[in-house]
């Protein structure tokens, strides 16, 4: 039994030993992130945001317009007149005009500064929802990781199987020499070993195809030389689900509409601008003057959209009926979230109980394995009979890592789910 026992753990070590690096749930997560591009992606919108806010802030700037327009025309304005001796003025049959219109606005209602929230608020969305994006490829991450480490333990505790049915079998033949075994023990072992280097080889190519996987949602070569790290999740049960990036999304959401509406009552507001004009033409402002002038304007303006039958107010109410709905959503979206936690908290409670009869249960079945091989020894029982407890020491130990490595994945999906 202290042979076997050292067995295993050399075959542990050894797979630690010839690994080439190690690598850990964070650093694949990141390698992920990375490999998606999601700062990337995110830069730009913050770029894009700065930009927006440059455009936006140009609606204080003076507009300056060139305005020119060369007409001639067939007939013109007849000034009559009674007074004899005297002639009428006459009024040119061809304008042309060159001039520099420009336009200030000096209070547009608040307009700008809630055309800035908006356009600030938008990105801010579009920002947030890579946060989504990343959520949902960590869990692709953790879900693939764990398996890992769950087929690779699966593979140790069957390898090192193997080489207690190969130990055995040798003793075993080496009692077939004196006949004191029977034939059918060996072939038994021997149709173990058979057995066991399938599942080997399907346990392998499950591997292969995770750390494939693995690959390609990090943009990293990663295979069997790199050994993954256990995590350490340490969890708090709180019903907080706050952190959720779906739930922010929503929260913003429903402050963008908030916003929307503001910007709404901002719409009614009047306007003032100066304006004007400079420039020359033939004739000027005096058109009774056959001669290039200059042309100089200045002025204040006013705009107020006094009536507009109720278009604002029923935008307003469309509004707050698309703010209800994603109140709504938002408070399913909370609910739903939470009662994964509770489920998931359930779940971390179960395998904490289960894995502390796991020692028990191996301590026991190792036992019972112990006493069918030295009852096989002596051949009051078949290979059959002990090949059974061997299979259940197994299933007891491969139990037990199931329960360790399902703990750290509910313990992550906890995280998860809280936005961790």
């Amino acid at each position: 039994m202290k042979i076997r026992l050292i067995i295993i753990l050399s075959l542990f070590l050894l797979y630690g030993a010839t690994s080439d690096a190690q690598l850990t749930l964070d650093s694949c997560i990141n390698m992920g992130y990375t490999h998606f591009e999601y700062e990337l992606q995110a830069q730009s919108y913050r770029s894009s945001a700065e930009l927006a806010e440059k455009k936006i802030n140009t609606n204080w700037y003076p507009k300056f317009v060139v305005d020119g327009n060369f007409t001639y025309q067939n007939e013109n304005i007849s000034i009559p007149t009674a007074l004899p001796g005297m002639e009428a003025p006459a009024v040119p049959l061809n304008f042309n005009r060159l001039l520099v219109n420009f336009n200030q606005t000096i209070y547009d209602g608040s307009v700008t500064a809630n055309q800035k929230k908006l356009e600030a608020s938008k990105y801010s969305m579009l920002e947030e929802k890579i946060q989504t994006e990343k959520i949902q490829l960590k869990s692709k991450v953790i879900s693939i990781y764990m398996s890992i480490l769950l087929t690779n333990d699966r593979l140790k505790i069957i390898q090192a199987k193997k080489i207690v049915v190969e130990d055995r079998l040798k003793i075993m033949k080496s009692g077939e020499e004196y006949g004191t075994i029977p034939k059918i023990n060996i072939r038994s072992l021997q149709a173990e070993i058979l057995t066991i280097n399938q599942q080997i080889i399907e346990i392998e190519n499950t591997l292969a195809a995770l750390y494939s996987n693995l690959s390609e949602v990090t943009g990293t070569v990663i295979d069997s030389n790199n050994e993954l790290l256990r995590p350490q999740p340490q969890v708090t049960f709180e019903n907080n689900v706050d952190g959720r990036p779906e739930i922010q999304l929503l929260t913003m959401q429903i402050e963008n509409f908030e916003l929307q509406k503001g910007m709404m009552k901002t719409s009614r507001l009047p306007k003032i601008m100066a304006f004007g004009s400079i420039g020359g033409g033939l004739p000027g402002y005096d058109i009774f003057k056959d001669e290039v002038s200059v042309m100089a304007m200045i002025g204040v303006g006013l705009k107020w959209n006094i009536v507009d039958y109720g278009l604002a107010n029923k935008e307003k109410q469309i509004l707050s009926f698309n703010q209800q709905i994603t109140e709504m959503q938002q408070s399913r979206a909370r609910t739903q979230f939470i009662g994964e936690l509770k489920a998931t908290e359930l779940e971390i409670v179960k395998l904490n109980l289960l894995l502390e009869s796991d020692q028990e249960m191996i301590s026991l079945r190792k036992e019972v394995s112990q006493i069918k091989s030295a009852q096989l020894d002596e051949g009051i029982v078949t290979s059959t009979d002990y090949l059974i407890e061997l299979n259940l020491e197994e299933e007891a130990v491969l139990n037990s890592k199931i329960h360790e490595l399902k703990l750290i994945l509910s313990k992550l999906n906890y995280l998860t789910i809280q936005g961790k």
